[in-house]
């Protein structure tokens, strides 16, 4: 199954969701907020695997052949962004800013968390 036909199969059945598995956090990330995008009429499917095939055929042609899941990713990254920008939802020379902004505010929750439940040493009883 191509990687259109499980975003259309999870459109339809949100169960497929917990059978799907990913060798990466971030692509599994990818495939959620392209589903995300869609569910909420950003761009429909057919304009997602446009843009895909667009960004494989451009990296292809460079001379990149996709070699691997981590690189297809990374074109679904780059078909979404594109995507992305062309309806206006990312402001151009912002997007290194915001995702400063997100791992700063991810750094700050993971300081307040240590601060709150600090981590603790794991004992093993020999024998248990």
């Amino acid at each position: 199954m191509n990687s259109s036909e499980l975003l259309q199969q999870a459109l339809n059945d949100k169960h497929t969701l917990h059978s799907i598995a990913f060798s990466t956090p971030w692509a599994a990330r990818a495939f959620g907020l392209t589903l995300a995008a869609v569910e909420k009429n950003l761009f429909t499917l057919p304009m997602f695997q446009q843009a895909l095939i667009a960004r494989i055929a451009r990296s292809e042609a460079q001379g990149h052949a996709i070699a691997d899941e981590e690189h297809y990713y990374s074109c679904w990254i780059e078909a979404l962004t594109t995507l992305l920008n062309q309806a206006s939802l990312i402001v151009p020379g912002t997007l290194v800013e915001q995702e400063h902004e997100i791992r700063e505010h991810t750094h700050q929750m993971h300081l307040h968390q240590e601060a709150h439940f600090p981590p603790r040493p794991l004992v093993i009883v020999e024998g248990q």
